[in-house]
Order: C-alpha cells, then sequence, then structure tokens
C-alpha cells in the first residue's frame, strides 16, 4: 500500500492586532465602537486525535491555500491601552481537518522534535503486535539518535529510553547509550545507577563493568567528586554482589578510581566544579583497604591525589587585592 499516514484533526486559529476607535471616545463594552485595523500576530494550531498538539505551516501545509482568507471571526475583543492605542485579538472558529503526512515521517511529524514525546513514541513503536509498531531495524535507529539528547535530558526520559533499548535487545545498542551516558563528564554517574543491573542483563557483567571501568577519569571526577566516589561504592557494595564481578574486575574498578583522583599531570590547574564537603574518603579508603591489605599503596595514592584535588578548589577563588592613594589620616 501506499506509504501514508492520517488523523484527525483540529485547527484553532486566533489574531493578535489594533484597532481604531469611531472618534467619540471609548464607549461601552460591546465593541461597536471599535473597527479592526490589522493583525500584527497569527496563531495557528493543530491537534491531532492520536498524537496532540504538533507544529503546522499555515503557509505551506494547509489545503486550500486560502481556506482561511473569507473567514469571519467567531469573537472579537478590544482593549483600549491610552497611549499605545486599541489592542484587538480575534478567534476563529475551530475547524474540523484530515491531516495526511508520509508514514515515513510520522516519527518528526508527530513528537514536534520533543525529546520527551520522541520517546514515549519510540516505547510504542517497539512494542510488537499493535497499530503503533514499527520495523526493529527503524526502532533501532531512532533510538540511537536519541542516544546525545537523552544525555542531556531528565531521568524520566533516560528510563524510557532505556526500557526500549531492552524491548529491541540490541547488546551493542545497549552498550552505546551506557558509554555515552557514562563519558559524558556533565552528567551525574548516579542518574543511570538505577538501570545498570538493567543492562547487566542484556549485556553480561564483564561488557557493562569495563564500560564502568573506562569511564573513571580524571574529567568525570573533577566535574563530580563526591558523586563519582559514591556511584563506585555503591556499585561494589551493592550491584557488585549481585552480579558477581569476579575480583580482577573489582580490582580495575579500584585502580580505575584511583588513578582518576590523581591526574599524572599536576602542574596544571583542574579547578573542581563542586565542592568536596561530603566526599566519602573514609569510606574510600576503608574500602581499598578491605578489598586487599596490598591496596594500601593506592590508597595513599587516594589520600595524596585527595589532598592535591582540593587545593584545585581553592584555585577557583584568586585573591583580589585593594590599593587606595588616599593619605591615612593623622
Amino acid at each position: 500500500g501506499a506509504d501514508i499516514d492520517y488523523d484527525h484533526g483540529t485547527l484553532s486559529l486566533s489574531e493578535s492586532g489594533y484597532a481604531e476607535d469611531d472618534g467619540y471616545g471609548y464607549r461601552g463594552w460591546g465593541g461597536g465602537d471599535f473597527t479592526w485595523v490589522e493583525a500584527t500576530e497569527r496563531y495557528l494550531s493543530l491537534n491531532l486525535s492520536s498524537y496532540g498538539d504538533v507544529r503546522v505551516d499555515e503557509d505551506e501545509e494547509v489545503i486550500p491555500e486560502d481556506f482561511f482568507a473569507d473567514l469571519e471571526p467567531d469573537d472579537e475583543t478590544f482593549e483600549p491601552t491610552g497611549n499605545e492605542g486599541i489592542h484587538a485579538e480575534r478567534q476563529y472558529a475551530d475547524t474540523e481537518a484530515i491531516v495526511v503526512w508520509p508514514r515515513s515521517k510520522r516519527w518528526m511529524i508527530v513528537t514536534n522534535n520533543d525529546t520527551s514525546k520522541m520517546c514515549s513514541y519510540l516505547l510504542k513503536a517497539c512494542s510488537k503486535g499493535t497499530s503503533d509498531s514499527e520495523p526493529m531495524d527503524e526502532c533501532l535507529q531512532k533510538a540511537k539518535s536519541l542516544i546525545p539528547r537523552v544525555i542531556g535530558s531528565n531521568k524520566s526520559d533516560i528510563s524510557v529510553l532505556v526500557r526500549s533499548i531492552m524491548t529491541i535487545g540490541d547488546e551493542s545498542l545497549a552498550k552505546e547509550f551506557l558509554s555515552s551516558y557514562l563519558n559524558n563528564s556533565e552528567r551525574s554517574s548516579n542518574a543511570i545507577f538505577d538501570h545498570i543491573q538493567t543492562l547487566v542483563e542484556l549485556c553480561g557483567t564483564e561488557a557493562i563493568n569495563s564500560l564502568i571501568v573506562d569511564s573513571l577519569k580524571t574529567t568525570r571526577f573533577i566535574t563530580d567528586p563526591t558523586g563519582t566516589a559514591n556511584f563506585v561504592l555503591k556499585y561494589l557494595d551493592n550491584f557488585g554482589k549481585k552480579v558477581s564481578i569476579s575480583q580482577q574486575q573489582r580490582d580495575n574498578m579500584i585502580a580505575a578510581f584511583a588513578n582518576s583522583i590523581r591526574p599524572p599531570d599536576k602542574n596544571n590547574s583542574h579547578p573542581l566544579k563542586t565542592s568536596l564537603d561530603n566526599f566519602p574518603l573514609s569510606a574510600i579508603l576503608a574500602l581499598f583497604v578491605d578489598e586487599k591489605p596490598e591496596n594500601g599503596a593506592l590508597a595513599r595514592c587516594v589520600l595524596e591525589g585527595y589532598v592535591w584535588i582540593s587545593c584545585q578548589e581553592v584555585k577557583r577563588y584568586p585573591y583580589s587585592y585593594s590599593f587606595s592613594t588616599k593619605p591615612a589620616d593623622g
């Protein structure tokens, strides 16, 4: 069949502009004293029965092209504003419409380029056997395009995208999502923590652990030192036990965290973006020593790195000096 989608829609049109009076002053409230002069703003909206509000271009997407040209307004209001003249508004009666578009463009049209709507759309498209279902290869491409958008979005969008990824069931897609998120130093690791177990079920313990280890870099630690430390503690204390990561994997994570807190180049300033006030230093040091006595060397490195990184926070607030040429009294 033809590659066409359609839906029932409602078009709403309103205008705002200015009017003039009949020369006898602002009398009464019925509007008989005023004459509409010109519209300065025009607002056209489209509400689809199945998808809600979407954008519509009157010049390019409304047929016939002059549909609104001869319509009379359903309501007019006039408001004298003194020196600014007479503000006027017009509301036209809602118009029912049949909305048609290429099925291949449904994704773009019905979501209005809104990340939350795109996530909800994808979740429906992944569901098999419904009128919203789409081929999995198309769902996969949509999910890939959403990854960079969702990384900067809210926790709700993240949850919906993870559900879609699990429904698609593509391991490489799940890895791409988690790697992209963890390696974005502007986002807190803890925001993704609730989804780690779910992603482990698809990708396996070793793959997820490796992605987390690879993300433990100085740039992430400096951006969110307390959040990064708490993430490592929670993962090892909770998910580390549930998914039974190996001792080698635990050692790799501990070493990666130690390296993130003590960058090799200590000559350049690395100003922190958040405070160290609630940094769980004691818990981190205890974890190192409890894991293996030989980790004492790493614990000392962490302590040294913590002292060094604490000094970087001070560098964000340079001293300021003021001088006065006014002679002192006396």
